[in-house]
């Protein structure tokens, strides 16, 4: 429901630019940081983590792993560096799959 209202509150050209914004850092971040193994670690942090944060969380990372060759390395920095931030928002970023 926080889209809704944030669609009520904005309007939907807004809500639809924030969206591209996720889009957009989502396919930055499975190009240089997924191993193959965190698509869905990924997508989740993007769509539910909120926007002025995950700006912030992949400006540090890109610059924190700039140097870096591993992407072991990069994905482990990142998962670590997203996982924190949720936790400090009290966000589960777990996929939880009915049986």
């Amino acid at each position: 429901m926080p889209n809704l209202y944030f669609i009520k509150e904005n309007g939907i050209d807004e809500f639809l630019e924030q969206q591209k914004i996720r889009m957009e850092i989502l396919a930055g971040m499975l190009a240089n940081f997924d191993e193959g193994r965190t698509k869905s670690f990924f997508c989740l942090s993007c769509a539910l983590l909120p926007l002025d944060q995950l700006l912030t969380l992949y400006i540090v990372l890109k610059a924190d792993v700039a140097e870096s060759v591993d992407l072991k390395d990069k994905n482990k920095k990142a998962r670590t560096l997203f996982t924190d931030a949720a936790r400090s928002l009290s966000i589960s970023l777990r996929l939880n799959k009915k049986l």
